[in-house]
């Protein structure tokens, strides 16, 4: 019995020695680990980047259904749409935008009174009056006057830069403003994302001149030139040229806003022209404050032919491989005056509030439908 209990202990006591070993990982487990973890974030990352851009795209909606339901406030307030500008004189065609005039409906009073109270300069503008484009306010190429700009404190330009309601998040974050001083660039001032469709059926940047009736009759968007009460030169007093009702075809048919399309190495960056390339105007990246030469700051056009819908960060814009025909031999540039970042859609602001994505397949004849109001209400492929 004895010698059963010692060979039982010595037995015990070799494999519970061996049990209290620790055993490692060996390089092969280890190698084994580290391709599972990586193939595991591989697989999530893209999850989790398309939740981020569902996110900002949601946030790229509600902004713009913020600027229609301040359209919609305006109207109540004032009887009529908002004026896409109070307009010019001859060559001064481009002053304060749409979106300066919605200021007090998304809770930005304090900026509208800013541009409001602009004392007086020597030339006698003041106010509203100060924002202006002229070709001939500054020697050689210099787009605009930029005296009015220079008025306001760094703190209060970057209060204008500073609207979140005017910018995707997508494509940009952060105080945006543009500082254009140089030669051929255009007007300072802060950069939004959005702008208003303009369709018409000839030179469509002239538009917005008040007295100009025969090419205000040829504008068929939503938004038109404001009226003026006073002479051509009073922009301090206007009213809205037109209400709901100049939508024939229907609010839910109609275009008012739509974000634009600008490339990627083009952010920040503005020139004068309507010419495809480094020039081009159309896929500028203006101020929101005026309509921009050429229309493009807070204005664009669904072009009379060949408009398309840009898809998100699509080409690179430059001299080289573009001709001064408003698009290259791949018919880009300028034919692109809307796209966003969003992959594969554009979101539009439509008559009723209401805020929707378009394929950036969708044929140029819908696109054109939808910028006309006149043209029969419901629309088809």
């Amino acid at each position: 019995m004895i010698a059963r209990i010692s060979a039982c202990s010595s037995v015990f006591a070799r494999f519970g020695k061996q049990s209290l070993i620790r055993r490692a990982f060996t390089l092969v487990e280890l190698l084994v680990v580290i391709a599972i973890i990586g193939v595991l974030i591989a697989l999530l990352l893209p999850a989790v980047q398309a939740a981020r851009e569902a996110a900002r795209r949601m946030q790229c909606s509600n902004n713009l259904k913020q600027i229609g339901l301040a359209v919609h406030n305006f109207h109540d307030a004032r009887n009529g749409l908002p004026p896409i500008t109070l307009g010019g004189e001859n060559t001064d065609t481009n002053r304060v935008s749409v979106f300066v005039l919605l200021y007090p409906y998304i809770e930005q009073q304090a900026l509208y009174d800013m541009i409001g109270t602009l004392p007086a300069q020597s030339d006698g503008r003041a106010g509203f009056n100060m924002i202006v484009y002229k070709n001939a306010a500054i020697t050689g190429r210099k787009a605009g006057t930029l005296d009015w700009w220079a008025l306001f404190t760094p703190e209060q330009q970057k209060s204008f830069g500073a609207v979140s309601a005017y910018r995707c998040p997508t494509r940009r974050s952060g105080e945006t403003i543009y500082e254009g001083i140089t030669e051929n660039q255009d007007v300072p001032g802060p950069l939004g994302d959005y702008a208003v469709t303009v369709l018409a059926s000839n030179w469509w940047f002239y538009h917005f001149v008040p007295s100009d009736n025969n090419h205000i009759r040829s504008h068929y968007g939503a938004l038109r030139v404001a009226k003026l009460n006073g002479s051509n030169a009073d922009f301090a007093s206007w009213s809205p040229r037109d209400s709901f009702a100049w939508l024939t075809d229907g609010t839910s048919h109609q275009f008012l806003i739509g974000e634009k399309h600008i490339p990627l190495n083009r952010l920040g960056q503005s020139r004068l022209g309507s010419a495809g390339g480094e020039n081009s105007a159309y896929t500028a990246d203006e101020t929101y404050i005026t309509t921009g030469r050429w229309a493009s700051g807070a204005a664009r056009s669904i072009k009379t032919n060949a408009m398309r819908l840009a898809n998100p960060k699509d080409f690179q814009e430059d001299a080289a491989n573009c001709v001064n025909t408003n698009h290259d031999n791949n018919g880009r540039s300028g034919h692109y005056g809307f796209g966003s970042w969003h992959p594969g859609v554009c979101p539009f602001l439509l008559g009723d509030g209401s805020v929707h994505a378009f394929s950036t397949t969708t044929s140029d004849a819908i696109l054109r439908a939808f910028g006309k109001v006149t043209d029969g209400g419901e629309v088809f492929p």
